[in-house]
């Protein structure tokens, strides 16, 4: 099957709360705007013999923002620390403990989509926005800064599952629990 030439859209977002047996099952995470991730880990280059003689990089996964229209309840009390009232009011707490996530969504391609998932995902409290309407209504969005990071159980970072016909199954439950690697046969 040839390979996606471009990719494009964000969608079909979950999390899911980090528990000490594994994972929580996802909860969709709708109004995804955008999500940017870059690498965190810096090279390490030891010259010797006058070349670059030993490179190494330190994967210490992804930092980066995701835009979502409106930051769903469910994500600010499971992942942020948020508590609730019998009035439904929700309370940020200055001693709230944040819970790692992993975070699942995917992004459409020319051929076939992408399925995502970080292992385990720490998100920061949100800036708090809001703007006046200047004669047309126009939407503000919420941004978190989160990072990913390496797994502590095993070091596993992401995976990416290309829908096939060879893994129809695992594509289309890919939301039912957190994917985990599946060792190839034989």
């Amino acid at each position: 099957m040839p390979d996606n030439k471009v990719k494009f859209g964000l969608r079909n977002a979950h999390y899911a709360k980090v528990t000490e047996s594994g994972y929580a099952a996802p909860v969709p995470f709708p109004g995804q705007v955008s999500l940017t991730l870059k690498p965190k880990g810096e090279r390490a280059e030891f010259y010797a013999d006058d070349v670059a003689y030993f490179t190494k990089d330190a994967n210490q996964g992804y930092e980066g923002e995701m835009t979502i229209a409106d930051i769903p309840p469910s994500f600010l009390k499971d992942c942020l620390g948020f508590t609730e009232d019998d009035n439904g009011a929700l309370f940020e707490h200055m001693d709230a403990v944040q819970t790692p996530f992993a975070l699942l969504f995917e992004v459409q391609g020319d051929l076939q989509p992408r399925r995502f998932v970080f292992y385990e995902c720490l998100a920061s409290r949100p800036n708090v926005d809001a703007n006046t309407v200047k004669g047309t209504i126009e939407p503000t969005t919420d941004t978190l800064s989160f990072v990913a990071v390496p797994r502590k159980l095993d070091g596993m970072v992401k995976a990416v599952l290309v829908k096939s016909a060879l893994n129809e199954t695992a594509y289309s439950g890919f939301y039912t629990s957190v994917y985990e690697f599946a060792a190839p046969a034989g």
